[in-house]
């Protein structure tokens, strides 16, 4: 039987891949050349168009967190279940790519999904349970902070307002699925005197 999976799950495999770090993509194909068996090398290799050899570090990068015994070297503290499952990463981005927003000025991003709703969407889409530790190591690692709660009179709601950001969301997937470019700009306060700026406060 030849080793591959499904034309869409291969899809969503190249699009986890994209998003991870060099390291964790050389282990990520390694786990996967090394479940699939017979062929899988050549088969992982070719998918996430790689060299076989960036698969074979990929396994050394797995093999040297053993000790000579083949047992898993204790650290100090738990490990990171994030060690043994590198693609969660990718899964994570995903889940919180649409509820993402940050200030511009300050290089801070948030999101407004709550931990424990993010460790629920990514348990759905990975073959395990996601713990809220596990998603809090992701925001740190993502560089996501805490958003503070402000005290501020909020704009009359708008009976359109869910509709509109309903319809962004359904055309930024489609042109994604279509390979189309999909572009976000912030913006930044500013004063313009003559040749010159400042930030715009009064």
């Amino acid at each position: 039987m030849q080793a591959g999976y499904r034309a869409e799950v291969e899809r969503r495999m190249k699009r986890l891949y994209v998003r991870l770090s060099e390291k964790d993509r050389r282990r990520y194909a390694a786990v996967e050349a090394d479940k699939l068996g017979h062929g899988g090398f050549e088969y992982i290799a070719k998918l996430f168009e790689i060299d076989p050899k960036t698969i074979r570090q990929g396994l050394k990068d797995l093999e040297e967190e053993q000790d000579p015994a083949g047992e898993r070297i204790r650290k100090k503290g738990r490990k990171s279940r994030l060690t043994d499952h590198p693609e969660w990463n990718a899964v994570f981005l995903d889940v919180v790519r649409e509820h993402t927003a940050g200030n511009p000025q300050h290089g801070v991003i948030w999101t407004d999904l709550k931990p424990r709703e993010i460790a629920q969407a990514m348990t759905q889409q990975v073959d395990a349970r996601v713990s809220v530790r596990t998603v809090r190591q992701l925001l740190k690692r993502n560089g996501f902070s805490r958003r503070q709660s402000q005290k501020k009179k909020s704009f009359r709601s708008h009976a359109q307002r869910d509709a509109q950001f309903q319809r962004i969301t359904q055309l930024k997937a489609q042109y994604l699925e279509d390979g189309q470019p999909v572009i976000s700009i912030d913006t930044k306060k500013k004063e313009l005197l003559g040749n010159f700026y400042r930030d715009g406060k009064l």
